[in-house]
């Protein structure tokens, strides 16, 4: 009785795995049953399986269970009647893990037929397929095939094909042997019928014997190699798949008996480890793991990781552009230096470029020594000069600047270099050449990076334009470096300060900073080129600052001159506060425009996004794109001018203060009249001037290069009367200072005329005299005009003048007639009307004078 159910116990195993089938039974739907394309074949009269397809080009499988895949055979016997081709073939797959034979899948197949007309032994990966054993070309060349194949296989995945194409069937030979344990388990076994329209009946298959047993695994994973990707990872491989849930628990790893690893990638029969600290020297590695078997595999692995440390091999020297060349060969080439006392072994180590990495062959360094790296076909023409490896696929040098890299065998960097051409400095050999333009090459300076690379750097002082496989020719040169000056101060908070510096500087501190009005708590280079200044108190509103910076060093140990700048802190300005004070719309042939910004207040501004706009003056809308100024700077009081050619304008005009220029691009203002607009950038509207050449002196000949001048800045922006041309002794035009014609009027009196005596000869003092009045009533008129002493009229003002309650206007000498009035006293008639009618007279005295001179 225990004998019988060993009996039933294993003939399931027999069933799926040892079979045979020669269809005498005559149908395949049982013992064993095959599934696929059933409605394509039929037992014949001969109990053969019969391909008995439509006659249309097609696929036809049938597959039945088998588990067979060692340790014995597969024999059939097949026919095929036509001399088969890559349309009309036969498979035969000994080894599937899927039913359909249509679909990807992963086992073994033999192939009868093709072009080749073989039988040959294929491992099919998925969709992929590669032949094992190929077998004798020519062997299915004939208009009937029928054979006999049998296929034997090991325990260890040992195969050989043998085929028999005797009349009698009764004499295999042998088509090849193959080792190939890719897979070691089946589930199906089947047959494929690949035709065309006329040979959709032409294959019979027979005599199915399948002795093969099911794999075992009863051994555990074997480890069989590792690969160091970085100071941190580590690859392992397997001679099997390992069980997927026991290879990712980190819990089954450990590094030094300490780690556990950060993260587990799994690849079937390959893990990489990745650890959050860096490997020693000599590290050990306990792993615990299973096969898909549950085969336990527990060991423990020793490993090495000879790390070159950063810096211990460097970028020496970069010969980026070849031509001309003063004696180098027409080769680009970069040298490396090993600064350490021990012999660095280049195993897997890199070169990259921006946009490419090479591998640099297999080569060493001697301590305090160098080697050339350079394209292959340069390495003969460099090893005269010292030891030289040609790199394959070496990359180009890019003349105008490039970052160059090295990386260790676990891909560390070791160095890297930024170089530009700006580092060449307009340096030029003792002939004049400008060694930027090629045939020098950048060597450093220091092996320590005291300074920053531009400051680490030099073109070769050699003749020959570099010194490859030698000491650099500039090696610990110390150049002078531009003084320091400060570029701009940023406030980035009312007690901390940003000091962009133009050049770099070393060993600042508390010592070497003073704010004037304040004091320093600390000071610090932040960044290459920064310092940062925290202030001893609070920074006040309106209250000018001078920062002082003393005894400086730069990265070279030179002592560098004191220098100072003043700043404020900066506020945003409000409708008022910046206000158009001078305009040259109409410049001589060959000058330019400018515009002139007052600053009416006691305040330092900043405006982030300045736009000045043209309308145009008869329909107003815009004429031009808005001129953008990203971020603009007014000191208290200033006059700050916007122009396009800054040097130009101070060749025309006399600039009091070159500071408070500002070069940018202008609208195309006319000539005629326009409106000129002041304003921020999506916001704050600061001033507007409706100008027209009208306003200019009547009495000028040419106004072409003459500025319009503000005559005060409290009084309205667009009244004609403020406005006046400027003077001749000024050249015309005033840009960064107080304008010429400029006064302030004394207003103590209702009506006031000054000053009382004038002399309209355009030399910019008293040019013209102003009538003010002020405290006006609602609704009153005047009318104003100018009488000679007898009593004739000269120059009517204003007729019928609705008044506000500050009212200027300006006599500049002329009559009606639009010619100079001659030297004498005038009187100015007032008469004021008010809404009953009352009326009243006031008469003021005035003198029109002329120049002695």
């Amino acid at each position: 009785m225990k004998f019988l159910s060993v009996l039933l116990f294993l003939l399931p195993i027999s069933l799926f795995c040892q079979f045979q089938d020669n269809f005498s039974d005559g149908n395949f739907n049982s013992n064993p049953p095959w599934i696929g394309n059933t409605d394509s074949f039929e037992i014949d009269t001969n109990e053969k399986l019969h391909l008995n397809a439509p006659a249309n080009t097609a696929e036809s499988f049938l597959s039945t269970a088998s588990q067979g895949a060692i340790n014995g055979f597969w024999e059939f016997y097949v026919k095929l009647d036509f001399n088969p081709s890559s349309s009309n073939k036969a498979l035969v797959y000994l080894m599937s893990n899927n039913d359909n034979l249509k679909q990807a899948l992963n086992g073994y197949f033999i192939m009868i037929g093709n072009t080749a007309d073989e039988i040959s032994l294929y491992r099919q990966d998925g969709t992929n397929t590669t032949n094992i054993i190929d077998g004798t070309d020519g062997l299915t060349n004939a208009s009937v095939n029928e054979m006999k194949v049998k296929i034997d296989r090991d325990n260890l995945g040992n195969f050989e094909l043998f085929v028999d194409t005797s009349s009698a069937l009764n004499s295999y030979f042998s088509q090849g042997t193959a080792f190939d344990n890719t897979y070691m388990s089946s589930s199906y076994f089947g047959v494929f019928c690949d035709y065309t329209a006329t040979r959709s009946d032409k294959f019979w298959f027979d005599d199915f014997n399948v002795t093969s047993q099911i794999y075992v695994d009863n051994s555990p994973p074997k480890l069989i190699a590792h690969s160091i990707n970085s100071l941190q990872s580590v690859s392992f491989y397997f001679d099997e798949v390992l069980d997927s849930i026991t290879a990712i628990n980190n819990a089954n790893y450990l590094l030094n008996s300490t780690l556990n690893p950060l993260s587990i990638l799994y690849y079937g029969n390959e893990l990489l480890l990745n650890f959050n600290q860096f490997f020693s020297t000599n590290n050990q590695i306990t792993i615990h793991t299973e096969d898909e078997s549950n085969n336990p595999l527990d060991t423990t692995f020793n490993f090495q990781v000879i790390n070159t440390p950063f810096h211990n091999v460097i970028i020496n020297e970069i010969y980026a552009d070849e031509t001309p060349s003063f004696g180098m060969p027409a080769f680009e080439f970069v040298e490396l230096k090993n600064v350490s006392s021990d012999t660095i072994f280049l195993n897997n180590w890199k070169f990259a470029d921006a946009s490419d990495t090479v591998l640099i062959p297999y080569d060493t360094i001697l301590p305090h020594n160098f080697l050339l790296l350079c394209k292959t076909t340069a390495e003969s023409d460099y090893s005269l000069f010292g030891k030289t490896v040609g790199v394959p696929n070496f990359p180009s040098l890019n003349n105008s600047g490039d970052n160059l890299k090295i990386f260790n065998t676990y891909d560390v960097l070791i160095d890297s270099v930024s170089y530009k051409v700006d580092w060449y400095r307009n340096e030029t050999d003792s002939v004049g050449n400008q060694k930027k333009n090629g045939g020098y090459s950048l060597e450093r300076i220091f092996t320590d990076e005291i300074c920053t690379p531009f400051y680490n750097w030099f073109p070769s002082f050699n003749t020959s334009g570099a010194t490859p496989g030698t000491e650099n020719s500039v090696v610990n040169y110390s150049f002078s470096s531009t003084p320091i000056t400060i570029q701009d101060i940023i406030i980035d908070n009312d007690t901390t300060l940003l000091v962009s510096l133009n050049t770099e500087a070393q060993n600042i501190g508390t010592q070497n900073v003073n704010v004037l009005n304040n004091g320093v708590e600390q000071a610090y280079i932040s960044s290459t080129n920064t310092l940062t200044v925290h202030l001893a108190q609070p920074l006040q509103t309106g209250q000018p600052y001078v920062l002082q910076l003393s005894n400086l060093q730069d990265c070279f140990n030179n002592v560098l001159p004191n220098t100072t700048d003043s700043f404020f802190l900066y506020q945003t300005p409000q409708k008022g506060d910046l206000i158009i004070n001078e305009i040259l719309f109409n410049p001589v042939s060959g000058g330019i425009d400018f515009l002139e910004i007052y600053n009416t207040q006691n305040t330092a501004f900043e405006v982030l996004g300045l736009e000045v706009l043209e309308y145009d003056g008869n329909n107003p809308q815009l004429l031009t794109d808005s001129l953008f100024i990203d971020k603009i700077r007014l000191m208290p009081g200033s006059y700050t001018v916007l122009t396009l050619d800054t040097a130009l304008l101070q060749e025309l005009h006399y600039v009091a203060n070159p500071g408070w220029l500002y070069e940018c691009r202008l609208p195309n203002f006319n000539d005629d009249k326009s409106i000129a607009v002041l304003k921020q950038k999506n916001g704050v509207w600061f001033d507007s001037l409706y100008y027209d050449k009208s306003w200019h002196f009547e009495l000028l000949d040419v106004q072409d290069g003459v500025s319009l001048e503000r005559i005060q800045a409290t009084e309205p922006t667009n009244d004609k009367n403020n406005w006046h041309s400027a003077a001749r002794t000024y050249n015309y035009a005033t840009p960064t200072a107080q304008n010429s014609q400029a006064f302030n009027v004394n207003q103590a009196d209702n009506i006031s005329v000054e000053p009382e005596v004038f002399t309209p000869n355009e030399d910019g003092y008293n040019d013209f005299c102003l009538i003010s009045y002020n405290n006006a009533t609602v609704g009153e008129v005047a009318d104003i005009t100018v009488y000679d002493a007898l009593g004739r009229k000269v120059k009517l003002l204003a007729q019928n003048q609705l008044l506000g309650t500050n009212n200027t206007w300006q006599w500049n000498g002329t009559n009606n007639n639009f010619e100079k009035a001659d030297v004498g006293i005038y009187i100015i008639v007032f008469e004021l009307f008010n809404e009953s009618g009352k009326k009243k007279v006031i008469k003021k005295n005035v003198v029109l004078g002329t120049s002695l001179k």
